[in-house]
């Protein structure tokens, strides 16, 4: 076992996003391979930490203010050697990326605070009841269980993975300068946003798309028809299973609210980018929309 090399581990390193990051991660990775699991283990939690400050670096240097406090007080901190806030601070860190920045679900969390209550048994063995009859010995399983939850829910992501980061996708496509051509689209949203993008982001971006599309309710999208749609196909050209499950669980609930006019204007828009979302449909729905296909005397047949 410690001299087994897991070439699925190499090629998890190398899907680390920061190259610090990536430095750290391979010390637990190394650590790890030869059997030194505590120090794999406090590897790891230092991967972490320091890649959760660098992504909120990152957001500092991108206005979010947020970001800007955080890092102004930790300067502070680190400039007057105010120990014990730097300890809080480091004590907090999952909370802060959960809570504030949203680089976290809440099951990625929960992982990562396994991680850093077994770091904690690592370094400081005063922790170990003293009745114990020997210090945290982590198996070689739990230690990869940690290296893999690190890479694959944290540090092979960019910095914003939640609301805010769907928050700025919808501010790019309100923006002049975004794309209308569908190829455009599809390399603009898949470079910038959804190269590393957790499966949560891509599902809300599709939840809000259908809802601009076939509401058309926000004044600031109304021009932007062809762009949400094309946004919407570009999830469906990298992601086409989880465009399909999604689709066929929120479509048939948001069209089975909408007026005629709504209904009919939107599903025609959709079928004509994919005929699929006519098999997503409730049959109330279907046949809502062709008796208005009947009444308008469109040639589009399904």
């Amino acid at each position: 076992m410690l001299n087994l090399r897991l070439t699925d581990l190499d090629e998890l390193v190398l899907t680390v996003r920061d190259k610090t990051s990536r430095i750290y991660i391979l010390e637990a990775v190394n650590a790890y391979r030869i059997g030194a699991y505590r120090s794999a283990i406090v590897s790891t939690w230092i991967a972490v930490s320091y890649d959760i400050i660098i992504k909120i670096h990152e957001l500092d240097i991108q206005g979010d203010k947020k970001a800007k406090t955080f890092m102004a007080d930790m300067e502070n901190w680190i400039k007057n050697k105010q120990i014990t806030k730097l300890q809080e601070l480091e004590q907090n860190l999952l909370k802060t990326a959960h809570d504030d920045f949203e680089f976290l679900s809440d099951y990625e969390r929960d992982d990562l605070l396994r991680l850093q209550q077994d770091r904690h048994l690592c370094a400081h063995p005063a922790l170990v009841m003293l009745d114990e009859q020997a210090l945290f010995q982590p198996t070689p399983e739990l230690v990869r269980v940690h290296i893999v939850h690190s890479v694959k829910h944290l540090l092979q992501h960019p910095p914003t993975q939640g609301k805010k980061a769907l928050d700025r996708i919808m501010e790019d496509i309100k923006l002049s300068s975004f794309p209308n051509d569908c190829e455009d689209i599809y390399t603009f949203l898949h470079t910038k946003y959804f190269k590393s993008a957790k499966a949560s982001l891509i599902r809300n971006f599709i939840i809000v798309l259908l809802k601009l599309i076939l509401k058309n309710e926000v004044p600031e999208f109304s021009s932007k028809r062809q762009e949400l749609l094309c946004a919407l196909m570009a999830v469906a050209k990298g992601f086409d299973e989880l465009y399909q499950q999604t689709m066929s669980e929120q479509l048939p609930k948001i069209a089975e609210s909408l007026e005629d006019q709504q209904l009919y204007l939107s599903i025609f828009s959709l079928l004509k980018q994919d005929n699929r979302c006519w098999h997503w449909l409730n049959e109330a729905e279907r046949i809502r929309f062709n008796q208005l296909n009947i009444l308008k005397g469109e040639s589009l047949y399904v």
